[in-house]
């Protein structure tokens, strides 16, 4: 993209693979259900250099959820979620739904490495070093210490705000999780059980994307984000529920239904059993 340029590793445990023997080491004996990893260079566009606490991962859904939690569930969902990444951003209620949190904070495991030195992406195991960008001896950061690193960088006015990214570096991004399974497409909750994430979105894909936020905020003081990338996953089980949602908005405003997006995609995959990924 025009800010960033590398690499991206998806694994899914209940999603078909390229590598089924890699996929099978990964999650055997964890509970985890999926895997990211993003690895590659911010460019250097001769602007300010980006600082940590302008860089977020996430997403931000153009309409309101299909299905809205109750407020107090909501509050649950928010704590539990903040357990899981320190300093997340998330507002399931509003027209402009979001979870954002900032990359170097939610990013389970974090690597620096100069170009060419980097780790293989495939690799099963990455190993915590920030030791590029914090020294060895920082007061605060254990540079090989991923859970100091996230609780120490949650806050974007705190000390992610004094350091930047450098373009002349390789940053390893390995992001994981037990609750949001993109091969079922549901969201698994402790206590609350597992939430059907096709009739939550109400036809929206789930996006796996990293932003920039502007510096200025819009007209009515509402964060802005430029997006450094994004992949939008789609699921066969999801692209029914889109077109079902827009011909009930379409025939309330009183106009005909037209050929989507979604109806595009559910024609060239009607018989695919996977989730489908474009960007």
């Amino acid at each position: 993209t025009d800010l960033f340029e590398g690499q991206i590793l998806f694994r899914l445990k209940n999603g078909k693979s390229d590598d089924a023997p890699s996929q099978s080491r990964y999650f055997s004996g964890r509970q985890r259900v999926r895997q990211y990893k993003i690895q590659g260079r911010f460019k250097d566009t001769g602007a300010t250099p980006r600082k940590l606490s302008e860089v977020y991962a996430g997403d931000i859904y153009s309409q309101p959820l299909g299905l809205k939690p109750p407020p107090f569930i909501h509050k649950i969902i928010i704590k539990i979620m903040k357990q899981a990444v320190p300093g997340v951003i998330m507002d399931l209620l509003s027209d402009s739904p979001k979870v954002l949190a900032l990359s170097f904070s939610g990013a389970q495991t974090i690597r620096i490495d100069l170009p060419g030195t980097e780790p293989d992406i495939m690799d099963i195991a990455t190993e915590e070093d920030t030791s590029l960008l914090f020294g060895t001896s920082h007061p605060t950061i254990n540079v090989h210490d991923s859970a100091k690193r996230r609780t120490s960088l949650s806050n974007p006015n705190g000390l992610a705000n004094e350091y930047n990214y450098n373009p002349e570096h390789v940053y390893t991004f390995d992001f994981y999780d037990n609750l949001l399974d993109l091969g079922l497409y549901t969201l698994n909750m402790p206590v609350l059980g597992a939430f059907d994430m096709t009739r939550t979105l109400g036809g929206q894909p789930m996006s796996i994307s990293m932003m920039v936020k502007d510096p200025q905020q819009d007209k009515d003081g509402n964060d802005q984000f430029q997006y450094v990338f994004g992949f939008r996953v789609w699921h066969e089980r999801l692209l029914p529920v889109g077109r079902q949602a827009q011909g009930k908005a379409l025939a309330a405003a009183g106009k005909p239904k037209k050929k989507t997006e979604r109806d595009e995609y559910l024609q060239h995959y009607q018989r695919a059993v996977q989730p489908c990924f474009n960007i």
